[in-house]
This record gives structure tokens, sequence and C-alpha cells, in this order.
């Protein structure tokens, strides 16, 4: 509880929140995501001005710009699958939304639009990635029909031009920051081990490739970097889990100095400034982090398994509390909303309620 209250929140909020998830995280009530999917939901409600990329429809033309318009409509899937009860009132407007934006008559032409409009940068790389995780989202709450089909083209041929792209000798750091780089391949691992097993070890050795054999390091200047968005050392670390045997895993944090004591200092919490709107998502991107790692590579009773659970508990709070933030900041809102879903249904959570 005072984990909570150093925050400095009126005591009803912090009430409510205690009263509605678990300190572990083990169980979220759908109230407590709905204060999180409202946000995503009003910004895919009407069209914006401005965008790095137009879409032939009006599907993805919200939430400020493209790429967040994509995971806009994960974060409504995700909800729609945390909410196993189908309790909450949000559900005709989350499921009216998705109807009308994700047909299969849109998504077809936006395929079409992809392939001959939208320029290469690191800006696309991060807007394929997220297709792959709204058409392996959008398989499980409605598996099978037109607008799934048309899904798996765009996810798939976003996951070619990816794979091309980084096995290409593009390096990380001229494929857009390292952090994107890292969260695309993670997209990609995720994706291809369930539609492209036989490319998975190719994604592997990317990720060697890029972060393992070169040079790369974690900075704590990257962290305080107020266009970062993604933690930089920790979307590393993420990818580094779920490829590397644990004792490789264990060498490679040795080998960078990547101590607890290192870990516990570099993860201060952001203190977001006027203008500094990408820095909402560090918070969240920390936590599905952090729980990925302590998941797939640490026992709870080691040191820094230990210390990562400290870290998991604090970052959940912050996530949680963080919401009055960042809700009334135009910039802000039109993706923490996405990133704090993303973050409080991890994977742990899903298994402590059924969910697969």
């Amino acid at each position: 509880m005072l984990k909570i209250l150093k925050y400095q929140f009126p005591s009803f909020i912090v009430f409510f929140i205690y009263c509605n998830i678990s300190i572990a995280g083990k169980h979220i009530e759908i109230s407590v995501l709905e204060q999180f999917v409202e946000p995503v939901l009003e910004c895919l409600k009407k069209e914006e001005p401005y965008f790095e990329f137009r879409g032939s429809t009006s599907t993805f033309n919200r939430c400020y710009d493209y790429h967040s318009a994509v995971h806009g409509y994960w974060a409504l899937l995700r909800f729609l699958r945390f909410d196993r009860g189908q309790l909450s009132p949000l559900r005709e407007e989350i499921n009216q939304r998705i109807k009308e934006g994700l047909n299969a008559g849109n998504l077809d032409s936006e395929f079409l639009n992809l392939q001959i409009s939208m320029p290469g940068s690191s800006v696309r790389n991060y807007t394929f990635s997220w297709f792959l995780k709204l058409s392996s989202e959008y398989d499980v709450v409605f598996p099978g029909g037109e607008a799934a089909r048309a899904l798996q083209k765009i996810a798939r041929s976003s996951f070619e031009y990816l794979l091309k792209e980084y096995s290409s000798g593009t390096r990380v750091r001229t494929a857009g920051n390292h952090q994107n780089t890292a969260l695309n391949l993670k997209h990609m691992l995720d994706w291809a081990l369930i539609y492209a097993a036989s490319d998975v070890i190719k994604i592997e050795n990317l990720a060697r490739d890029f972060f393992v054999r070169s040079e790369f390091r974690c900075y704590a200047s990257d962290e305080s970097d107020s266009d970062n968005f993604l933690s930089p050392c920790l979307s590393v670390l993420e990818l580094l889990a779920d490829i590397l045997p644990p004792e490789e895993f264990f060498e490679f944090l040795s080998e960078r100095e990547l101590s607890v004591e290192w870990l516990e200092r570099y993860l201060q919490f952001p203190s977001n400034r006027a203008g500094d709107a990408h820095r909402f998502g560090l918070a969240p991107s920390r936590l599905w982090a952090l729980e990925n790692i302590a998941k797939k590579q640490l026992k709870k009773t080691t040191p820094m398994g230990m210390a990562l659970n400290s870290l998991i508990k604090e970052h959940r709070m912050y996530v949680l509390n963080d919401l009055l933030r960042w809700q009334n900041n135009f910039e802000a809102s039109h993706f923490v909303g996405q990133f704090s879903i993303r973050a409080l249904t991890s994977y742990d959570q899903f298994v402590s309620i059924g969910n697969k």
C-alpha cells in the first residue's frame, strides 16, 4: 500500500485500485482495464488530420498516426480476450468499432495501399510488426472468417518484408532505434512461432547478430532520451530472454555489466515534462518486458529474481496510477492506453484466470 501512496493520488483512487488488483498482479478486474480502454476507443472514433502516412480507408487514419491506430485495434481485441466473462458494458461499443473498422473490404484495400504507398522507414517497420500482433490477436478472439484471412494476408506480407529488411545487412541503428528493432524482432518471433515455424531460427540469428555478437550496450543516457517510448535496455533483454538459454542469458548480463544494482539504478521512473509525451510509454513498456524476462529466465528466489519481482510491483502500481497524468494529454493518449493494456494483461495474468 505504501508503494501506491507515495505517488500522491487521491485516497479514493488508491483504494479503488488496491481493491481491484492484487499486489502481485496475478488478477486484474475488468473494471480497471476499462479505464485504459476508454481512451483507446475515443482515439479510434474519429479521423485525425495528422499522419506520417494515410491509409486508403478510414480504418487506420485515427489515433493521431497510422501505427497507433493499428495497435489501438489490437488493444480492443486484447480487452475482449481478457473479458472472458463478457461482463464489461463497453463490449458492445468495442465490437461495433472492430466490425466497422476491421472488415474484409477495408483490410483488402489497406493491403494494396501498404504495398504501394507506405515509405520505407523505421516507422514502416514498427507499423508492420504491430500488424503481426493485431492479426494474431484477432485470430484468438474472432477465429476464421474473411476479416481474419484479410488480416493474415497483411501480416504475412509484413513479416516477409521485415525478414528481408533485417536480413539484408541493415544494421540496428540504420533500421530505427535499437529498441524499436528489438520490439519488431520480438513481434516477428511471436508470430513465427504460430504461423512460420521454419523462420524462427532466422529471427533468433538476427537477434544474436544485432545484440549478442555485436558491441551493443545499455546506457542510462538512452533511458532519459525524451524521444524514447520503449525502454531501450529492457526491449533488448526481453527479446534475448526468449531466445537465449539461461546460462547464455546470464553470461550476456555479466558481460554487459547488467547487475541487480545497475538495473535498480537504471530503471528510475521518468519525470514527464511538457512536450515529453513519448516518455509516458516508458513505464508500461518496462513492465511488460520485466514480466517476460522474469517469466522466462529468473527464479523468484535468486537475488536478480527478487529484484525484478520488486521492480514489477513498483512499475505495475506506477502504470495504474499514471492514468491521471496522461489521459488528458493528446499526444500521450493516442498510444499510452494501448501500451498500458499490453503491460497489464501479461502472460502470467492470463494463465492465472485460465486464459491462454
